[in-house]
């Protein structure tokens, strides 16, 4: 690899000597958190998750697990591994980032949504969960 920068297949700008499957990854996470999941719909919005120790460390949990997932899908791209076993092990990663999304959603309809809810805000709150869910 040279160093070079160009377009990889996810069409943003990449250095050809970084992996084009982790840097694609990247990019697609970054832009799902950035565009789909934006506090109340703003990402200008100063709002901040709220939540406990104990769910924040099940939530990052959770995610060490899909990047252990992620980790091993490219490690077997990186060695040629048989496809099958790659999709098999990509769809582990896709599983264990749904159910960091479920606990990250439940603390949310827990906290954010009833405390909408109790100050009259429920139809704003509901709206929000439905487009996000929509998106799914």
């Amino acid at each position: 690899m040279n160093g070079k920068t160009g377009n990889s297949a996810c069409g943003e700008a990449c250095n050809e000597s970084e992996n084009i499957l982790v840097h694609c990854l990247t990019i697609s996470i970054e832009k799902f958190y950035t565009n789909v999941n934006p506090p109340r719909g703003d990402t200008k919005n100063t709002m901040q998750m709220n939540h406990s120790e104990d769910t924040k460390k099940e939530i990052i949990h959770r995610l060490q697990i899909a990047r252990g997932h992620l980790e091993k899908v490219i490690s077997m791209v990186e060695k040629d591994v048989y496809c099958i076993d790659i999709v098999h092990q990509s769809i582990a990663v896709q599983a264990a980032l749904k159910k960091a999304d479920e606990v990250v959603l439940e603390n949310h309809l827990k906290t954010c949504v009833s405390d909408s809810i109790k100050r009259g805000e429920s139809d704003e709150a509901i709206k929000e969960v439905m487009e996000v869910l929509q998106k799914k």
